[in-house]
């Protein structure tokens, strides 16, 4: 339901990981979407709400760029003051910060004008500079001239400028908004004296009937309000209304607008007259006035529903169709926006677009679909819609923010080839309020995502002439190419290309900062293409590069170098150098916040150290201790996943419970934690490496069921089916569980190999297992089974002309086992030289076993395989 808040933007996932020695890169389109959701909720008469996400981005990003925070405050501003909170609006006016420009000026003399202090709006439009103003700003500037000089009882020159705004206005919906200010204007502005109003009823009463009579007529009413009878203004509008002729259709609707001002939409007697002419009214522009003050009116409760069904009403009518049909379905599709009910967003969005296909309101509607579909994650469609919003979009500003969101919806949606396209465009007009950098940085993400690594790096090169691209932007973009570069098995060329960055003039065409970064990189990239003495000479030369680096980041370099050497000095194995550095780091002064990670991560470094080396109570005591003097630290979950590893490789039970304890405490103070899943399957593995079975049940029942989406639920399936498996000697029921798990499995498509091949060795397992229990008929029936699940595995991992590569150790380790297994069934029913194909064939796909094959082979004076 949509209340008086802004409604709730779907929270879209981090794109980027953490970058070390910088902040986490953001993606640019993170507040874009909250702008123009903002921009178009304005733009369907709901300020408040607009007002609510302006005042959510701004308590979001209190330390943005002066221009964007300003930026955000104005719309805030222009928002207030279409919802009637002028003095609020004043209150927002005064957050700007610095020398106010033309467009803060333009709001302090509408607010001024609204106040009924036309003295000081003409002061502040007559300094403001039109040329500075936005086109949206520029109508609002001629409307606010058309103020002042009806003020000066200059009707003529006042009724041009009202025209002049009416024709620059950018919609319908600004239109109407000048008709609603225009009379908020007029009940605000001027004294009166009770005299005064006495004359203008008695001359109302004297023309009555009359054009005359009826001006009179509205003089009195806002007359009565100035003098604070708001209750007695009300009541004589409304008495006027009743007396009017029916062909007064004109003067009906401007009684009943100003009623409706005048009361509120919340009031009856206004809500009445604004719904009134809303449904009776040929007026387009006071009808679009009437009904934005009745969606202001009816955000909540009661109120909406009754609204949703009013306007409901209207636009199901028939023919003739409602002369403002096109507003009303725009306004419908916001609110059911606002309620998540996509479906009927869409219903009435693309009702819009097919009935109205030259409609201004086109962007409007397209937005809508477009945030509708990313709130469902259906990033593709969403980034289409964008596209056709964003073509269709007036506003220069407006099409640079919907660049932006093409782009980065394409890149959720996994397309990232469109996405460098879209990237590549909107880095021509980047909309106010997004870093240039910010959008090089996620083209370069794209390509590197689209796994084009040598593109990337190409890409890189070329933006480093770029003025736009700043230092940290290139940063995190030359760390992501390092590390992508890393997980396709070339280290090596990321290390010649960082080397080859910093030996180009020496590195001094780098920034400091960036200068400095890229030599820690390339002592870090050393070290993991395998050169620990170099990275060791590099990481301590370290100290040399950063002259010119702010404190912050040189005390963090300074920190890193030192956790480098020591990892270097264990590969160079000199393990005593490098636990004294390690500890001298974690003993060191100044405990700085910059010094934070390097410390922490050496007790990391320090503990698999000590488990590489078999020393693993010493890397438990190292990672449990980690955990108790930074329990808030970023790898306090980690240090307990560990520690629980290492308390797991000492082999006893009472270690596999302080295992399954440590896991325990990882899940009960991270529930956050990515390591949360892992760790409850770890658990249920303990539980059954314990012979606790029934528990183990429960927790990869559990998993199943609360984690249907995650990567590892596959896992949690194959390990209830073990656990299944493993209880059928206590309860034959576990049987038909197994096997259905394991068929499940062995069938899933979607499922790696390795995985499948698993479950299908243990569903054949379990029916040769059967098999030796039982009698001769029984006993017949599953090997048939088994030859029926291992042997289709065998043709179509094995032997297939197109069989997928068996790389992964496990995928493997059950192949091999399912052949050996197959060997012994061959051996055992007499058919020897099948039994020695097999071992022939584990051989010849140098699966693990090959010792065992080739012992059957010379034991039965057969050749091995050619």
């Amino acid at each position: 339901m949509l209340a008086c808040t802004a409604p709730a933007l779907p929270a879209a996932e981090p794109l980027f990981n953490p970058v070390p020695l910088a902040e986490a890169p953001r993606a640019a389109g993170e507040m874009l979407d909250k702008e123009v959701a903002a921009e178009r909720a304005l733009a369907a008469g709901m300020p408040s709400v607009a007002a609510a996400i302006y005042e959510q981005l701004l308590t979001a990003e209190p330390d943005a760029a002066t221009a964007t925070f300003n930026r955000r405050v104005l719309a805030l501003v222009t928002a207030r003051l279409e919802a009637g909170r002028i003095e609020q609006a004043s209150v927002d006016l005064a957050r700007l910060k610095g020398p106010a420009g033309a467009a803060a000026r333009l709001r302090a003399g509408l607010i001024a004008a609204q106040r009924g202090h036309l003295t000081a709006a003409r002061a502040e439009f007559a300094a403001l500079k039109p040329e500075e103003l936005s086109a949206t700003d520029r109508s609002w500037a001629f409307f606010l001239q058309g103020l002042v000089l009806e003020q000066d009882k200059e009707t003529l020159k006042a009724e041009q400028a009202y025209d002049q705004a009416a024709e620059a206005a950018v919609n319908d919906w600004q239109r109407a908004s000048f008709a609603l200010a225009r009379e908020r204007v007029r009940l605000a502005s001027g004294e009166v004296t009770e005299s005064q109003a006495n004359a203008l009823r008695q001359n109302a009463e004297r023309f009555q009937g009359r054009g005359v009579g009826y001006d009179f007529g509205r003089q009195y009413a806002v007359a009565l309000n100035r003098l604070g009878r708001r209750d007695e203004a009300i009541a004589y509008l409304q008495r006027q209304l009743q007396a009017l002729a029916p062909a007064d259709r004109s003067v009906r609707d401007e009684y009943r607008l100003l009623l409706g001002v005048l009361a509120g939409p919340t009031d009856s007697a206004g809500r009445q007259a604004l719904e009134a002419m809303l449904a009776e009214s040929d007026d387009r522009g006071r009808m679009r006035a009437a009904l934005r003050l009745l969606t202001e009116g009816s955000r909540a409760g009661a109120s909406r529903g009754n609204f949703l069904t009013f306007i409901g009403r209207l636009i199901e009518r028939g023919e003739p169709a409602h002369p403002i049909l096109e507003n009303l379905l725009l306004v419908r599709a916001e609110f059911a926006l606002a309620a998540g009910q996509y479906d009927a967003v869409e219903q009435d969005a693309k009702d819009l677009l097919a009935r109205f296909p030259g409609s201004e309101l086109k962007p409007l509607a397209l937005g809508q679909l477009a945030q509708a579909a990313w709130s469902l994650r259906r990033y593709r469609t969403a980034a289409d819609y964008a596209a056709r919003a964003q073509a269709e979009a007036r506003d220069p500003e407006l099409r640079a923010r919907l660049g932006v969101i093409v782009a980065e919806a394409y890149y959720r949606a996994g397309d990232y080839r469109s996405a460098a396209s879209a990237y590549a465009a909107a880095a021509d007009a980047v909309p106010a309020g997004v870093e240039p950098g910010a959008i090089l940085f996620q083209r370069v993400m794209s390509e590197l995502q689209a796994e084009r690594l040598t593109e990337a790096a190409a890409l890189l090169t070329q933006l480093a002439g770029d003025r736009r691209f700043d230092a940290l932007s290139r940063w995190q973009a030359e760390w992501n190419l390092a590390r992508a570069l890393q997980a396709a098995g070339r280290t090596e060329e990321a290390f010649q290309r960082v080397t080859a960055l910093r030996e180009q003039g020496g590195g001094e065409s780098l920034a400091p900062g960036l200068r400095a970064r890229m030599a820690w990189l390339q002592a870090r990239l050393a070290l993991e293409a395998g050169q620990p003495a170099r990275a060791l000479e590099l990481a301590v030369s370290l100290p040399d590069n950063l002259k010119g680096v702010d404190e912050r980041l040189r005390a963090e370099i300074t920190s890193l170098s030192r956790l480098l050497s020591a990892e270097a000095k264990f590969r160079l194995d000199r393990p005593d150098e490098a636990v004294a550095d390690l500890k001298a780091l974690r003993e060191g002064a100044g405990g700085a916040a910059a010094d934070a990670d390097a410390k922490t991560r050496s007790f990391l470094v320090e503990a698999d150290h000590y488990a590489s080396v078999g020393r693993v109570v010493e890397a438990q005591a190292l990672l449990t201790r980690l955990v108790d003097e930074y329990p808030s630290d970023e790898y306090a979950d980690d240090a307990l996943y560990k520690a629980a590893a290492n308390a797991e490789r000492r082999g006893k039970d009472e270690y596999f419970e302080q295992a399954y304890l440590l896991l325990e405490r990882l899940v009960r103070d991270y529930p956050k934690s990515d390591l949360v899943f892992y760790a409850r399957l770890r658990q249920g593995d303990l539980l059954r490496r314990l012979n606790d079975f029934p528990r183990a049940q429960l927790i990869y029942e559990s998993l199943i069921n609360t984690s249907g989406g995650h990567e590892g639920v596959l896992a949690a399936q194959l390990a209830l089916g073990a656990t299944h498996r493993a209880q059928v000697a206590a309860d034959p029921s576990h049987f038909e569980s197994a096997v259905t798990i394991f068929e499940r499995l062995r069938d899933l498509p979607s499922a790696p190999a390795e995985l499948r091949i698993e479950a299908g060795y243990q569903l054949g397992d379990m029916y040769y297992q059967r098999a030796e229990k039982g009698d001769a008929a029984a006993r017949r029936a599953d090997i048939e089974r088994v030859r029926a699940v291992w042997g289709p595995l065998v043709s179509t991992y094995l032997l297939a002309p197109d069989a997928p590569s068996l790389d992964g150790p496990r995928g493997r380790y059950w192949m091999a086992r399912l052949l050996i297994r197959l060997s012994d069934l061959a051996e055992a029913e007499g058919r020897r030289e099948e039994s020695l194909e097999i071992c022939r064939l584990i051989l010849e796909k140098g699966l693990p076993g090959a010792g065992l094959a080739r012992g059957r082979l010379a034991t039965r004076g057969a050749a091995p395989a050619q």
